[in-house]
């Protein structure tokens, strides 16, 4: 359902299987925002941003979860990176234009 409310607002997505696989072979393309679960197979989406951001820093992250545990998260996390489940389509789009800079009525490009 995220994938495809993405692709319906005009966003390029890369898709993964897990972290690992993006670590292991990082897109050939630039990456605008990295939107990821906390809990996945393999390694946690804030270990995932730490390891991402050794080779593309100051990537903005979009964490999304079923709940808030802060204990996940390195100090000084701030929750505005952080979209909890259920959200609605327009949450999710307005987030990430926040994240990308934009206003939230603007489409990806």
């Amino acid at each position: 359902l995220i994938v495809e409310t993405l692709n319906m607002a005009g966003y390029e997505l890369i898709e993964a299987g897990n972290p690992l696989e993006v670590l292991e072979n990082p897109p050939a393309l630039p990456v605008d925002l990295v939107l990821t679960d906390v809990v996945m197979p393999k390694m946690s989406g804030p270990e995932f941003a730490q390891l991402w951001h050794r080779q593309h820093p100051g990537t903005p992250f979009l964490f999304i979860s079923g709940y808030f545990d802060e204990s996940r998260f390195p100090p000084g996390f701030n929750r505005k990176d952080l979209l909890l489940k259920p959200f609605r389509a327009n949450e999710l789009l307005g987030r990430i234009a926040e994240r990308l800079g934009r206003k939230p009525a603007e489409m990806a490009s």
